[in-house]
């Protein structure tokens, strides 16, 4: 069925229409804000629209009061919602499947990264994957979204961590994985976002 214009009483129902919007608008503007906390377990470039939306007002427009808190990691932002300290997550699907498959009634509303992205970053010494064997892999947790990445780019690549002997050190945020890679502690930075490229 196609969309019809008819002058008369379709005109009005448009206009009350837009005046019914504008007092809904202004009554959101005048009622208290409603407040929603969002975790978010993850550094980098992805996470920057949850703190645009606040420094914008985005939220605000539409009557949220949205404190974004950054944490450590996936698995404890989930820690978050599970003990309803927070209303959303913004985090990896893999964390949400953990937790789910753990019992907790969860949803993914929405995505905004359909793909795969960050970079390996390695040591100078390290100049093609079989180079990786035996050493150690600096990563933000296990069984967030970092280490799924990890994982699935390790069998991108043909590697095993059992079989190859690649060990995982958690570090937790990015600084202290940058850091354990410069002194050496780490031959290979985990999946790092984009914005920890130099």
């Amino acid at each position: 069925m196609g969309l019809r214009y008819k002058s008369g009483a379709g005109g009005f129902a448009l206009l009350v229409t837009a005046l019914s919007t504008q007092f809904w608008i202004a009554s959101v503007y005048g009622q208290s804000l409603t407040s929603f906390r969002i975790a978010n377990g993850t550094s980098g470039e992805n996470p920057a629209v949850l703190w645009v939306g606040v420094d914008q007002g985005f939220y605000r427009k539409h009557g949220l009061n949205v404190e974004v808190i950054f944490m450590r990691s996936g698995p404890l932002a989930m820690s978050a919602l599970a003990s309803s300290d927070v209303q959303a997550v913004f985090t990896s699907s893999n964390n949400v499947l953990n937790v789910a498959a753990g019992g907790l009634d969860v949803v993914v509303i929405g995505n905004i990264v359909g793909r795969l992205e960050g970079d390996f970053m390695a040591r100078p010494e390290i100049k093609k994957p079989e180079d990786l064997k035996g050493k150690q892999l600096a990563i933000q947790s296990i069984g967030g979204g970092g280490w799924a990445n990890n994982m699935l780019a390790m069998d991108y690549l043909g590697l095993d961590p059992d079989r190859d002997n690649i060990h995982f050190i958690v570090l937790g945020d990015q600084p202290s994985r940058i850091q354990a890679l410069e002194t050496g502690r780490a031959r290979l930075l985990g999946w790092a976002p984009l914005s920890a490229r130099r």
